[in-house]
């Protein structure tokens, strides 16, 4: 099976892309989605494929669902409980210790989970913009870099 990510998901491409998904569900798996704005149609996309992470493009709410989140000490502590077993799982992946397969699947049952409050999801979608923003800073950083060297 291979995991896929589709950027630009409710775009034309990306719709049409998932139908290519929906006729090889035994050899793909829709592990990400992103979209620019039109929210009603991933928030379709997402409970449909259920892909661990679901990203959108809008950076007004971020910092008003930092403070939500971290306003709401229940919310905040099921935040960084998640965090906290997102890191564990990576280093554990890296040094080749645990069950992997096992591992992700709880990963993903916690980010379901977590996705049912709507606060919540919207913070990571603003996480995920963020580490895309991020991205793109250190690919153009190292496009400048190899030009130099």
């Amino acid at each position: 099976m291979k995991n896929i990510a589709i950027l630009g998901s409710t775009g034309s491409i990306g719709t049409q892309t998932l139908d290519i998904v929906d006729q090889n569900k035994e050899d793909l798996q829709v592990v990400a989605l992103a979209a620019g704005s039109n929210i009603t149609l991933l928030e379709k996309q997402a409970r449909k494929y259920r892909p661990t992470l679901v990203a959108v493009w809008d950076q007004a709410c971020a910092k008003e669902l930092k403070e939500n989140i971290e306003s709401n000490p229940v919310k905040k502590a099921q935040v960084e409980e998640f965090e906290h077993l997102r890191y564990k799982i990576q280093v554990e992946t890296m040094q080749g210790s645990g069950n992997a397969t096992e591992a992700k699947q709880m990963l993903q049952e916690k980010y379901a989970e977590l996705l049912k409050d709507e606060e919540i999801k919207k913070y990571f979608d603003a996480e995920i913009q963020f580490n895309v923003m991020i991205a793109d800073v250190n690919k153009i950083i190292a496009e400048a870099v190899k030009d130099v060297l």
